[in-house]
């Protein structure tokens, strides 16, 4: 019998916020967002950000981008499988729930979806309730949120929309459509996504057209350091499958992939980001002298590595005087203090006194400063949310179309709603925000609108919603408010239609199949 020996390798670089054992998954996950950012709608980040907010206990603007984009793709991929969450006379109740989904309301989407299949999501119950009821989702471990974007970007790879980008082979059709006044007529094509422009429609407006590649404004918010101008040769051809660019003999693969190279293990993963780390592992491949074809094929890749290497150097260098090294607290060791500094005293003694009193300080040996401490995900704006260019004519006539239908039964133009404070952060911003939104409501209602008790209920009422901590008690606050609401106020479809209580995942059977069974 042969025996194998162990394949000894350098220790991981250590400058992302995740542990080394969520590195992978979380790798995943953020391969799918990059790839098929365009079909998700979803402007470009760095894989450092995305660690970032998945590490943070904050409800941050990328994380509920990221939830929004998916829950979003997911639910047009049911509706065009012919498969519903409500009863016919529910719809009405579902299609203002949907409506109103935004980077607040997200979490309580999120969790209806996974309770409407019992069998589908049966592992995923627990983690959107929440492992406790003082930190439901999305304050939640990285474990369970990296767990809950797993599937659900899984469920998004089997879509019909990725199976037509698949099938298109990244090949781009320009639309016909101007972006921004939509009328047709003699377009500027974009060289990175179908969008097309008069030239009198852009800021500043051109005269002629461009020489070279031009790309759109969409596309130019969308250049990131470290993403955008980071794309392998290979993947501008319209390959999306990545490829390994290795195995050694105890099965670990070594992939190329975010100015990263990792290596993937069954039990543990590593990863290496700077030149000087990748040139250690290149020295423990020579020195084992086993792994050829695995060193052959990292040095094919050689200087494309290091080139984007150089990259995230550049990057934590232009963030790196935000992490002096001075700025940490002694350990170990106080500064000497004497009774009166401004007494004359003879130098040698001092001197003497010193040496004996000061201790060595511990000075840290990690990394100073990691790329995603900065905290840019708190400040992530996505593009196709704020930016009516970012979507084409037809994708605008969908979304009337849905805002008409809701229009047509519930008051959602008159006035718009907001939230009063901050919609990301910690859970308790969370609640302060909607307790302070709550009451704002009550106070947007006149008072001739209000039961005559009101006026004595009142104070007892916002007593109770600034300790509400709750659903339940929001929701006993909410009910409470509403009856005494004067009925004028109310829109027929509040006591005409039916509302729902959960989502329910189902199929919808055509007359035909109904037929069909009765025979």
């Amino acid at each position: 019998m042969r025996t194998v020996t162990p394949l000894r390798l350098p220790p991981s670089s250590d400058d992302l916020l995740l542990p080394d054992n969520e590195v992978i998954k979380a790798l995943g996950i953020y391969e799918v967002l990059r790839q098929f950012g365009r079909v998700l709608r979803l402007s470009p980040f760095r894989f450092e950000d995305f660690c970032a907010a998945i590490a943070s206990e904050e409800q941050s603007s990328l994380l509920s981008e990221v939830h929004l984009s998916l829950f979003k793709a997911l639910l047009l991929e049911d509706e065009t499988n012919g498969l519903t969450f409500t009863a016919s006379d529910e719809k009405d109740s579902f299609n203002i729930f949907v409506h109103e989904l935004d980077g607040f309301t997200w979490p309580e989407h999120i969790r209806s979806y996974i309770n409407s299949d019992k069998l589908e999501f049966a592992d995923l119950e627990s983690i959107v309730r929440g492992r406790s009821e003082d930190n439901p989702y999305p304050f939640a471990s990285i474990e369970d949120r990296l767990t809950l974007l797993q599937r659900l970007s899984d469920l998004f790879l089997s879509s019909n929309s990725i199976r037509e980008e698949i099938i298109n082979e990244g090949m781009l059709e320009s639309e016909d459509h101007c972006r921004s006044c939509g009328k047709m007529g003699d377009l500027l094509c974009c060289e990175i996504c179908p969008g097309v422009y008069h030239l009198q429609c852009l800021k500043p407006p051109l005269e002629q057209v461009p020489t070279g590649d031009w790309l759109c404004p969409v596309c130019e918010a969308h250049q990131v350091k470290g993403v955008t101008d980071c794309h392998l040769e290979w993947t501008k051809d319209g390959w999306l499958r990545n490829a390994p660019l290795g195995m050694d003999r105890e099965g670990r693969k070594y992939w190329f992939l975010s100015r990263r190279l990792f290596v993937e293990g069954e039990q543990d993963s590593l990863y290496f980001s700077s030149k000087a780390h990748l040139d250690d592992l290149i020295r423990y491949l020579v020195a084992d002298g086993q792994e050829r074809k695995l060193l052959a094929g990292i040095r094919s890749k050689y200087n494309e590595i290091t080139k984007q290497m150089a990259i995230t150097e550049a990057l934590s260098s232009s963030h790196a005087t935000r992490a002096c090294c001075l700025n940490f607290e002694p350990q170990g060791g106080e500064t000497p203090k004497t009774s009166d500094p401004k007494q004359d005293v003879d130098a040698t003694s001092v001197f003497k006194k010193t040496k004996e009193e000061l201790v060595p300080m511990e000075i840290p040996t990690g990394p100073f400063f990691r790329l995603g401490e900065e905290r840019n995900f708190t400040l992530y704006v996505n593009q196709f949310s704020i930016n009516p260019q970012a979507l084409n004519k037809h994708q605008h006539g969908e979304y009337r179309e849905r805002k008409r239908a809701v229009n047509n039964k519930f008051c959602t133009t008159s006035m718009e709603f907001k939230w009063t404070h901050e919609i990301f952060g910690s859970k308790e911003v969370i609640l302060n925000t909607l307790r302070s939104t709550i009451v704002s409501l009550e106070n947007n209602i006149p008072t001739a609108f209000m039961h005559p008790v009101w006026p004595l209920q009142r104070s007892t009422w916002v007593r109770a919603v600034h300790i509400s901590e709750k659903p339940l008690e929001f929701a006993a606050a909410l009910s409470f408010l509403e009856t005494l609401i004067k009925p004028v106020c109310f829109i027929p479809a509040w006591t005409e239609a039916h509302g729902h209580t959960g989502m329910h995942r189902a199929l919808v059977e055509t007359k035909a199949e109904k037929a069909q069974k009765k025979r």
